[in-house]
């Protein structure tokens, strides 16, 4: 868009300009100490560790489902080891790392070429190899059966419902390979297979008994781990007395159809949703998994129903502003196939889609590895996908057994896909109150769930976001209280209460910034930036980035900045140097302004077996006239936090701040990822800032920027 056709109060969309650049190493170091070497030498002789590689390798080879050209095995290194060791391992390995099996990340999976196994069978392997290694072995039977399978005790008889995952980090064609070896085997064997599928995405669902499972365990070195089948949950929609409002005739079916063909598509993963005369017109399409009889809403009242209207119209009967996909993938009956219908859902309509919501939950933490394909795939289709955090079941005797309002709710993290690392997470906060409402107005919702139990998050906020989700009386009602929306016969209702009811006014809202910026915004972290910094922060954690706000034009006093792209992680040449790569952007700052206000949001092409954050973003700033070190931010505690929303503000008290600011996005790994891997990671991030100025300006600051800008051509 050129400068002089930019409208004075929209936002200012900049390209970003890619930078490397080779900051020094010190050259220092220990002196050789020979006692100590001799030392080091007869510790590592007393590992045992070429016997180790030799058995462990040997007893692989045999095995029947096996790669003959690619060995998989664990190692273990040493706790607090150099970084430099650890890459020289494995590349003097020759070894592909395909996951950490611990937090500390020195338990890893590798693969080594079958050639080089075979070179190490009659001589010893070389010290840089043996020296930071301390085990060698396969995969041991506890890391490759999750924990709820092992505790199921009706396994060994009953068939159960399980994934098998193929190794991870492979590429589609291997896996698919792998994936029909698998099938292959169970296909033959004498144990009874009830039913096989294959969903792609290295995933195999199977439902067998106990012991075939083990079996195939034992006899291949392609599998990686089996994990109980998620299986759906679909949150409480109604409080105990359900009430019908007044019917509203006037909103049905008076739109212009030629501008609901150019509104965005918002794909719902639910229940289901029917044609009401309230929504017909809004409905792009319908599908549903092959289990289903009909595409209508399965929930008695209706849960996809009213949640279609949410995302279209939200709570206040305006005018639409998005269409609906509805992909109904749960009910009481199937609600083992909702895993699945996720996938299928955003492989099906990614192409017509940049927003996916669904307020189908998972209450199992044991099936990590299916929650990462669901990760790896948002990232992969450059997607926002929206989920309810899950709600909290009989509150009222929460508050009885475990706290009082709201300090219950810190017991009860947010359930999948919500807590996953690239899924947009929405908590539950009430719009309304009353007398014997258990909340005040805009304050956290009694069901909400607040908090992760991912280790590998790290910093991140769970749940990311919050909306209105409804309020509830002492005696478990909510008229009056709750969401106002549609149920499934077409008649309103304000007793609509859940996170289930949260998710689809944040997809909402982000269909209305596709609307107006669609064009313009490539990536999907763009869009979710633009979301959170429309947002009022509070500060408990359990609000997440904050309460969201009308934010698509900007008043006299503010401009808006909108920067995307993609960054390469810095790459370790040699242990005195290394290549960092970032993104420099560079802001006109004009005279008055007072505050500048960034948010960062990013992710990653990395996965491994469970929902993680491999990655994240700081900021350098360097005004104008000050070259020599970078301008501090104020919040200079959250620069380095391990998250992927990061907010970070600048503001002088007495010297201007006008003058040309440069912000550097530089990458970093949140725990080791080896060279050879990190050289194929690449982070995709969006940004956006916030200028504002005093008061009482002469035109506004959006034109103010604009002249300065065209005054730089």
């Amino acid at each position: 868009m050129n400068f002089r056709e930019q409208k004075k109060n929209d936002f200012i969309f900049r390209p970003s300009k890619e930078k490397q650049r080779t900051p020094q190493k010190s050259r220092g170091g220990e002196e050789w100490d020979r006692d100590k070497h001799r030392e080091l030498l007869e510790e590592i002789a007393e590992r045992n560790l070429d016997e180790k590689f030799r058995a462990t390798t040997s007893a692989i080879c045999r095995k029947e489902v096996r790669d003959p050209e690619t060995i998989y095995f664990v190692i273990e290194i040493e706790k607090g080891i150099r970084i430099g060791s650890k890459n020289t391992l494995i590349e003097k390995l020759s070894a592909k790392v395909h996951d950490y099996l611990d937090e500390k990340h020195t338990t890893l999976l590798v693969s080594v070429p079958a050639s080089i196994v075979k070179q190490y069978e009659e001589r010893e392997l070389p010290l840089p190899i043996k020296e930071p290694l301390l085990d060698i072995r396969e995969l041991r039977y506890e890391e490759q059966v999750s924990k709820g399978i092992l505790k199921d005790s009706e396994w060994m008889n009953s068939p159960k419902a399980i994934i098998v995952h193929t190794i991870p980090n492979i590429d589609e064609t291997v896996a698919q390979k792998y994936m029909a070896e698998i099938k292959g085997y169970f296909q033959k064997t004498e144990h009874q297979v009830i039913w096989i599928e294959e969903p792609k995405q290295g995933m195999l669902l199977a439902k067998i008994k106990r012991a075939p499972a083990e079996e195939l365990l034992k006899k291949t070195n392609i599998v990686y781990r089996l994990e109980a089948l998620p299986i759906g949950v679909a949150t409480s929609s109604t409080g105990k007395k359900f009430r019908i409002k007044g019917k509203v005739s006037s909103l049905t079916n008076n739109w212009n159809s030629q501008s609901i063909a150019e509104l965005p598509i918002v794909c719902i993963s639910d229940t289901g949703v029917n044609s009401i005369p309230q929504i017909s017109s809004i409905i792009y399409e319908r599908n549903k998994e092959d289990c289903f009889a009909d595409l209508d809403d399965s929930h008695p009242e209706g849960h996809g129903t009213p949640i279609a209207y949410l995302v279209s119209f939200g709570e206040d009967y305006a005018t639409p502003r998005a269409r609906v996909i509805s992909h109904k993938i749960f009910s009481e009956q199937f609600s083992d196939v909702a895993f699945e219908g996720m996938l299928k859902a955003i492989k099906l309509y990614s192409t017509k889609c940049r927003i996916f919501s669904s307020s189908i939950v998972f209450d199992d933490a044991d099936a990590l590895s299916a929650y990462a394909k669901l990760d790896k795939l948002i990232q992969e289709k450059n997607i926002c996908f929206v989920s309810a955090a899950g709600n909290i079941n009989n509150p009222l005797e929460q508050m009885n057994s475990v706290g009082h309002y709201p300090s219950y709710i810190n017991s009860f993290p947010v359930l999948y896909p919500a807590q996953n690392t690239h899924v947009i997470g929405v908590g539950a906060i009430t719009r309304k109150e009353k007398s014997g409402s258990i909340a005040p107005k805009d304050c956290l919702s009694p069901i909400t769930r607040c908090g992760k139990s991912l280790r590998r998050l790290y910093d991140s906020k769970k749940p990311d976001i919050v909306e209105h989700g409804g309020n509830m009386c002492y005696d478990g009602t909510s008229i009056g209280i709750g969401v106002s929306s549609f149920c499934k016969t077409g008649t309103p209702s304000d007793t609509f209460i859940g996170t289930s009811f949260s998710a689809p006014l944040i997809a909402g809202r982000l269909a209305e910034i596709v609307a107006k910026y669609g064009n313009q915004i490539r990536n999907s972290e763009t869009l979710k930036a633009i979301l959170f910094m429309s947002c009022d922060h509070r500060e408990s954690t359990c609000f997440g980035n904050g309460i969201p706000h009308q934010f698509l034009t900007v008043n006299e006093n503010n401009a808006v900045f909108v920067f995307e792209g993609f960054i390469r992680l810095s790459d370790l040449t040699s242990p005195s140097h290394r290549i960092e790569y970032y993104s420099r952007i560079a802001v006109p700052v004009p005279a008055g302004v007072k505050q500048i206000d960034m948010c960062l949001v990013h992710s990653d092409n990395y996965s491994v077996s469970e929902p993680t954050l491999d990655t994240y973003l700081y900021a350098r700033a360097w005004k104008a006239g000050r070259p020599s070190s970078p301008v501090p931010p104020d919040n200079k505690d959250e620069l380095h936090k391990k998250e992927y929303v990061k907010f970070l503000r600048w503001s002088h008290k007495r010297k201007s701040m006008q003058g040309t600011w440069d912000f550097d996005i530089v990458p970093e790994t949140s725990s080791f990822i080896d060279n050879s891997t990190k050289k194929n990671v690449l982070v995709r991030y969006g940004c956006v800032i916030l200028l504002t100025a005093e008061t009482g300006r002469f035109r506004s600051l959006t034109e103010d920027c604009i002249a300065e800008m065209n005054r730089w051509k």
